[in-house]
This record gives C-alpha cells, sequence and structure tokens, in this order.
C-alpha cells in the first residue's frame, strides 16, 4: 500500500502528493497506530475496495466482465470513476468504515454534501455510478449482506434548455 492510500485511509485528502520523508513516516506511524494497516483482507475499508475495484490492470471483476463481454470496460472508463470518487466521493463519505458496515443512508449522505458543496447533477451521478458497481458485486458475493445499490437514487438532471442559436445570439 502506498502513502497516497494510507493517507485517504486517515481522512486526510489533498491533491498534492507526499514528498518529504517526516511527513511519510508520521503517516505511516498514525497508520500503525490506528491499526489501519496490516488489518483483515476478507473486510477491506469501502475507498480501498472501491479503489481495487476500479483498478483497471488487478481488478478481477473488469477482468471478467471484458472476458465475458469483449472491451466492455475501457481503460479509461475506469480510471474516470476512480478518479471521480477519490476526488468528489472520498472525502464526503464515512471515514474508516469497512465494507460490511456501509449502510444506504450513508451514500445517501455523500449525495446531499455533495449538492450542499454545489457540485452538479452530472458529477454527483458520476460519483452515485463509481460506488453502485463495486457495491452490487459485493452483495452479490455476499460480502455484505444487503442490497444498497437499489436504494440509492441519481439525483434528477436540472440542465437549462437550449434552442438553436439564431443570428443574432451569435452577433
Amino acid at each position: 500500500m502506498n502513502i497516497g492510500r494510507i493517507r485517504e485511509r486517515l481522512g486526510v485528502y489533498s491533491d498534492t502528493p507526499v514528498r518529504f520523508r517526516n511527513e511519510a513516516i508520521c503517516l505511516a506511524k498514525e497508520a500503525l497506530d490506528k491499526r489501519l494497516v496490516f488489518s483483515n483482507n476478507e473486510n477491506p475499508y469501502l475507498s480501498d475496495y472501491i479503489c481495487s475495484f476500479w483498478d483497471f490492470d488487478t481488478s478481477e471483476y473488469i477482468t471478467r466482465r471484458n472476458k465475458e463481454k469483449p472491451n466492455s470496460i475501457s481503460k479509461y472508463y475506469a480510471v474516470d470513476l476512480l478518479r471521480t470518487v477519490r476526488k468528489h466521493g472520498f472525502p464526503h463519505s464515512p471515514k474508516n468504515i469497512r465494507l460490511n458496515e456501509v449502510k444506504a443512508y450513508q451514500i445517501e449522505r455523500v449525495k446531499a454534501e455533495l449538492q450542499k458543496d454545489g457540485k452538479s447533477s452530472t458529477t454527483i451521478n458520476n460519483v452515485l455510478q463509481a460506488m453502485r458497481p463495486p457495491l452490487s458485486e459485493a452483495f452479490r458475493l455476499g460480502q455484505i449482506s444487503e442490497d444498497i445499490v437499489s436504494r440509492i437514487k441519481n439525483v434528477i438532471m436540472n440542465n437549462a434548455t437550449r434552442g438553436i442559436p439564431t443570428k443574432r445570439d451569435t452577433l
């Protein structure tokens, strides 16, 4: 596990990488003290599960789907969903929550926080799209006991009506 993922598991979200050795050591020690590393792999943290689910090179789900129907999940699609959920979803999701502890109201709370932050309905729906397949697969495999996905609804798109521009509009 890299220091960036450790920092995320500690609840620290930043776009800047860890550049100093002392900072990395402090983060690693804090993660060890909180028992966030070297833990049970059968019940991963939600953020780790979603990250590994959308990792194009190592995901069992993507490999299986692409064998069943070739090129059904592209690398670009997987990377885009992973980037979206890391940038917008994880900062609002519950910190250090295990996969089997996730409830629908927690995902709805993430949606509400994104709306409160003024994110567009497209961004919010993309975050939900990045969370649905991993949770659905976890339910299918028996890693979570209830079907959360069926309870998560998209945000209604509120795009302005656009017409064909006239000559007056283009001048």
